[in-house]
């Protein structure tokens, strides 16, 4: 789920539907995100700001890494919350739901040269974890979901050695 908003007023572009350009915003900013996620522990160029280079890398039309799109919530017009800009004092505002095409932000960004193949092709990494003060069983199955759900790049979380209030995990991880 993202934002989108489009500025109001004198600021504003004329001749520019606020609703679409809404819409554009929140599409980038589901598609950017999913990008920044891929490029967590890439070093960006020299001097790039941390959008520039998606920018060039993506693009401005979204369509290309978009599988679907659903506005949750249309606000409409309303005081500026989002736009850095302290002339605008409106702007149009919706909600979207983004299905964003992983595999095809990924090739973009290797043609780029922002990310590496072995980057994107997903080799996976496995990382220690000791759980330390989880001394019932409920507790400690729902650290398991909790670390299976944060991101979705990890692939598995396997139990290494148990004690009492002492726990070792392997995560094995694209990331």
């Amino acid at each position: 789920e993202v934002v989108g908003a489009a500025p109001l007023g004198p600021g504003a572009p004329q001749g520019t539907n606020p609703r679409e350009v809404a819409l554009a915003e929140a599409l980038w900013e589901g598609v950017s995100r999913v990008a920044e996620s891929l490029l967590f522990d890439s070093e960006l160029p020299e001097g790039e700001t941390d959008s520039a280079p998606l920018r060039d890398a993506l693009g401005r039309d979204t369509a290309a890494f978009t599988r679907s799109f659903r506005i949750l919530e249309d606000q409409g017009e309303r005081p500026a919350v989002f736009s850095e800009d302290p002339a605008v004092t409106t702007e149009y505002v919706v909600v979207v739901e983004v299905k964003v095409d992983v595999e095809r932000v990924k090739e973009r960004l290797v043609a780029a040269g922002l990310l590496s193949r072995s980057e994107a092709a997903g080799e996976l990494r496995a990382v220690r974890i000791e759980v330390q003060g989880l001394d019932v069983y409920p507790g400690y199955s729902q650290f398991l979901a909790l670390v299976q759900g944060a991101d979705p790049s990890v692939r598995s979380v396997t139990p290494l050695s148990f004690e009492r209030g002492r726990s070792v995990l392997q995560v094995r991880s694209e990331r």
